[in-house]
């Protein structure tokens, strides 16, 4: 039986009465402190993302914790088309992380970047021009063939998008920045940190959660868990 557990933690007072006393007994610990990042364990999700279930939690919780430009905020389809692009940069990331990308946010936020740049010769007035974004998809999928699914996914959007294109690009950046800077998410969302990499491995595991007493944050955690990391690491197992 994997036993583990999440413990709430306000102030760390449970995790200073009891951790030496779980290590000596074979527990492994790690912190999450949103009220002390410095001290915080940090995790990188995408390291925990597998199935396109997974990649669908992870923008679902981008897209509940960040605002939609004004624009986008009112037109339901654009607000799809966000769900469609934000879908296909992360699991395109997925599938060059071992190639030619790393694998993190900041690689998300690189990749749709290039969708702001004509190609080099286009007009900058014509609807069906190609940026560079465009380029890059045809690139991957030229070399990778039909296993390069996101590219599928993306030219899906693009043919029912066209006229919204940029105005959808552009609110999926500023969502992506946003969730960046989220106090919480900086201490998960940490570049290429290791401190999780191999816990399904352990046998009896125990997070110490010190949470701040803003309960928007606290629910932001909540997700973060619940959607990410939750069901990779702590499903008990017979």
């Amino acid at each position: 039986m994997v036993y583990s557990d999440i413990i709430i933690d306000h102030g760390g007072r449970l995790q200073e009465q009891f951790e030496e006393r779980m290590k000596k007994n074979g527990f492994h610990i790690a912190t999450v402190d949103f009220t002390d990042p410095d001290h915080s364990s940090h995790l990188n999700p995408f390291w925990f993302l597998i199935s396109p279930r997974d990649v669908g939690e992870m923008v679902t919780t981008i897209l509940a914790h960040t605002e939609p430009s004004e624009e986008c905020g009112k037109d339901p389809e654009l607000l799809r088309a966000e769900r469609d692009l934000l879908t296909s940069a992360v699991t395109c990331v997925l599938k060059l992380s071992m190639l030619d990308m790393d694998l993190n946010m900041e690689s998300v936020i690189r990749l749709l970047s290039l969708g702001d740049h004509e190609d080099p010769g286009t007009e900058t007035d014509d609807p069906t021009a190609l940026t560079q974004l465009d380029r890059f998809f045809e690139e991957k999928a030229g070399v990778y063939g039909d296993a390069f699914l996101p590219y599928q996914e993306y030219l899906s959007f693009r043919n029912t998008a066209w006229t919204g294109y940029y105005t959808v690009l552009r609110s999926c950046l500023g969502r992506l920045s946003e969730f960046r800077q989220e106090a919480p998410m900086k201490i998960m969302m940490e570049e290429n940190a290791s401190e999780w990499n191999g816990w399904e491995n352990y046998q009896k595991a125990f997070i110490f959660c010190n949470f701040p007493e803003d309960r928007n944050e606290f629910k932001c955690c909540q997700a973060l868990f619940r959607g990410m990391l939750t069901w990779t690491l702590f499903d008990d197992e017979e």
